[in-house]
Formats: C-alpha cells, sequence, structure tokens
C-alpha cells in the first residue's frame, strides 16, 4: 500500500515556504547592501564584490523559486489526485508499503502539460513560458557552471510572479515589495 499520500495543501504550503524563503533571502541581501554600501566611490567597488559573494545566496534562491513552482503544480494536480503524479510503470510499484516519497514522479518538463490535462484552470502560455526559462536556469545552475548573474531583483520579481500566478499571494507579493 502506498502511505503518507501528501495533500494538495501539503503540496501548497511546502511549495509557498520555500518562495517565501527566496524572496526573504534576496531582501535580506538587498538589506544588507544598502545598511553597509553608501555610495561613496570605495563603496561601489565594495558593493559590486558584495554581490559577486553574493551569486552563490542567489544561486540558491533562484533554484528554490523553480522547485516551489514544481510544488505549486503539484499541488493542483494532488487536488484531483495525488497518484496521477506517480511517474513509475505498474510493475515497477513496491509490493509491501511505501511512502510516496519513494516512487518517481512526473518530470519538472511534463508537469504543465499534466496539469492541463486535468486541472482547470489551465496554466497559460506566458506561466508555461516563464516556467521553463526559471527551470532551465535552474537546470544551467545545478548541472553546470553556469556563468548566468543572480540580480536580487529580478529573484524578487520571479519570487512575486510565480507566487501570483501559483498561490494567489497578491497580499504577500504587495507587502514585499513595499520592504
Amino acid at each position: 500500500m502506498i502511505t503518507e499520500i501528501p495533500t494538495a495543501q501539503e503540496f501548497h504550503d511546502a511549495g509557498l515556504n520555500q518562495l517565501h524563503l527566496a524572496g526573504e533571502t534576496a531582501t535580506n541581501l538587498l538589506r544588507g547592501a544598502n545598511e553597509k554600501y553608501t555610495g561613496s566611490e570605495l563603496d561601489e567597488v565594495c558593493l559590486e564584490e558584495y554581490w559577486e559573494k553574493s551569486q552563490v545566496t542567489l544561486g540558491n534562491a533562484f533554484s528554490l523559486i523553480q522547485q516551489a513552482m514544481e510544488l505549486g503544480i503539484k499541488g493542483r494536480i494532488a487536488a484531483v489526485s495525488p497518484f496521477i503524479l506517480i511517474a513509475q510503470e505498474h510493475r515497477q510499484w513496491p509490493m509491501e508499503d511505501s511512502p510516496f516519497s519513494e516512487f518517481r514522479t512526473v518530470d519538472a518538463v511534463d508537469l504543465i502539460r499534466v496539469h492541463n490535462a486535468i486541472a482547470n484552470p489551465p496554466l497559460d502560455d506566458h506561466f508555461r513560458a516563464f516556467f521553463d526559462d526559471v527551470r532551465r536556469k535552474r537546470n544551467r545552475l545545478m548541472h553546470s557552471v553556469p556563468k548566468d548573474i543572480f540580480e536580487p531583483g529580478t529573484l524578487i520579481l520571479n519570487v512575486l510572479k510565480a507566487a501570483e500566478a501559483l498561490y494567489g499571494e497578491k497580499p504577500w507579493s504587495q507587502h514585499c515589495l513595499k520592504l
């Protein structure tokens, strides 16, 4: 029997928590830069070095955005049935009790296709392009040595876009813009 089956709400909450962490990471780095560097010529050099040293942290926050979007889409699919997320063939399923987390689930590249086949409203082409762009950049980050530069402002905009599209988090988005 499949045990520990996640609910749509659990996927939703986990994804939203990751978006919050990504947004908090970027805003904390921005606050740190604003507190440390006031605008002198020396401060500009230090600020450039600060952002260079922050790239790993910003890259990790960017990865959280992609993961949060995956979880949000999985939550919408799980609202119909979490079993749709299982990608393994039935003959590969274990004969004994196994937690849901041990099953291979739908690949990120296929999530929107699966979502749009079973859930309403479907995710539109604009979101699909955004999701694919974030997914590709995250894959480069995780599987290569990318030359991407992560800007905290762009990262925050991506958090806000994902939050509104998948989680309906307009009040949170507006709160973040005031920070």
